[in-house]
C-alpha cells in the first residue's frame, strides 16, 4: 500500500523564494524594475553599473526624489507601494511600478543594499539593508546627495541551480538587457541614462549613454549614430479600433458606448530604400504609451510591410502607441503579447 504523504505548509521563507522566482525572471527584469523606480521618482539621470555582466552585483543610480525616512520599514515588504491603494487606482495611474513586488522580490533574491536622501535632508542620506524577507536590519547614516542607489549582490545566488543557468547564459541575459535599456534610452526625453559593464578589477566600460535631450530623434543619434537619421523617416498618424466584446476595461463605465477607441501611432521608420534597413530585426522598439513592450504581430505586420519594399531587409522602427489613460491595455489588445 502506497504510503499517504501529509498535506504541509510551505515555511515563509521558502514561499517568499518561490514567489519572488516568478516576479524577477532574470536579468532584465531585475534591472526593468530598479529603473522604472527611478523614473518614478522623476529623475533626470539614471546611472547603470553592472560588474561581470551582473554576475557579481548590479548598481543603479538615480537623482530623483529619494526616499522619506518614513517609508523606510514598509520599502522592501510585499505588496507595499505608494503608488497605488486599491485596484480602481489603477484608471488613472501615471507611474510604471505599482503592484509593490519587486523590491521583496530582489530581496529573496540576492542581497540588496539602498542608499538614499531626499532634498530636504541633503547632504544627510541613510544606508539601508534588508533580510531575504525585505525586513529592514539596518540603517546607517551617510553623506549623499538627492536621489537613490540600489545595490544587488549575488542575483540568484539563493537558487543555485538558477544561479548556474543565469552565469552560462550571461552573455545572451545581458544582450536583452541592452535592448530593454536601449528603449528606454529612446523613448525618455529629458533624461540622461547612461551604462557600463566593469570585468574583475578592469576598467569600468560604457556601453550605452545619452545626453538628456528633450526629443526621441537625438536620443536615436546618441545611441545609433548621426547616419541613422538619415535612414529613417517620421511617421505620425491616428486610428480607431473596434476591440473584442468580451475585452472589457478596468473602467468601462467611462467608455464611449460604441466602444471605438482612438490611437495615436508616432514613431521613426527606415526608409523603404535598398541600403537603408537591416539584415535582421534587431533595432525595433514597441511601446504602448511611452512604456517598452513586446508586440510580436504588430512586429510581423510591420517586417511584411517593409519587405514588400525593400525585400532583403527589415526596417529599423521606433512605434509607439498612444492611447487614452482609461483604457485597459492589457485586457483588451486582441491576442497581442504584452510584456510590462
Amino acid at each position: 500500500m502506497a504510503t499517504v504523504k501529509p498535506i504541509n505548509t510551505i515555511n515563509t521563507t521558502s514561499i517568499h523564494r518561490i514567489c519572488s522566482s516568478q516576479v524577477i525572471l532574470d536579468l532584465t527584469s531585475a534591472v526593468k524594475e530598479l529603473v522604472e523606480n527611478g523614473l518614478d521618482a522623476q529623475a533626470k539621470t539614471i546611472d547603470i553599473r553592472f560588474k561581470e555582466y551582473g554576475i557579481q552585483s548590479i548598481e543603479v543610480i538615480d537623482d530623483g526624489t529619494g526616499i522619506d525616512q518614513h517609508n523606510f520599514e514598509q520599502l522592501a515588504l510585499k505588496h507595499s507601494t505608494s503608488k497605488l491603494s486599491s485596484f480602481e487606482d489603477l484608471i488613472k495611474l501615471d507611474s510604471f511600478g505599482f503592484r509593490g513586488e519587486a523590491l521583496s522580490s530582489l530581496c529573496a533574491l540576492s542581497k540588496v543594499m539602498i542608499l538614499t536622501c531626499t532634498q530636504e535632508e541633503a547632504p544627510a542620506g541613510f544606508k539601508l539593508e534588508f533580510d531575504s524577507l525585505g525586513k529592514l536590519i539596518k540603517k546607517t547614516s551617510i553623506a549623499r546627495e538627492r536621489g537613490t542607489t540600489v545595490i544587488l549582490q549575488g542575483l540568484f545566488e539563493s537558487i543555485p541551480v538558477r544561479h548556474q543557468e543565469f552565469k552560462k547564459n550571461i552573455k545572451r541575459e545581458f544582450g536583452k538587457t541592452m535592448t530593454l535599456l536601449q528603449s528606454y534610452a529612446i523613448i525618455c526625453q529629458n533624461l540622461k541614462i547612461t551604462c557600463s559593464n566593469q570585468l574583475n578589477k578592469g576598467a569600468r566600460t560604457v556601453v550605452l549613454s545619452t545626453n538628456g535631450n528633450s526629443n526621441i530623434r537625438d536620443n536615436i543619434a546618441n545611441l545609433f549614430g548621426v547616419k541613422t537619421l538619415t535612414q529613417i523617416m517620421l511617421f505620425d498618424f491616428n486610428i480607431q479600433v473596434t476591440p473584442a466584446k468580451h475585452k472589457m476595461s478596468v473602467d468601462s463605465e467611462n467608455q464611449p458606448e460604441s466602444d471605438v477607441y482612438p490611437i495615436n501611432i508616432i514613431g521613426y521608420i527606415s526608409k523603404p530604400i535598398k541600403g537603408f534597413g537591416r539584415g535582421s530585426s534587431d533595432r525595433q522598439f514597441y511601446f504602448i504609451n511611452s512604456r517598452p513592450c513586446i508586440l510580436p504581430k504588430v512586429a510581423k505586420t510591420i517586417n511584411e510591410l517593409y519587405k514588400s519594399f525593400n525585400t532583403n531587409q527589415y526596417p529599423f522602427c521606433v512605434v509607439d502607441f498612444r492611447l487614452e489613460k482609461c483604457t485597459n491595455i492589457i485586457m483588451w489588445f486582441e491576442n497581442i503579447d504584452i510584456s510590462f
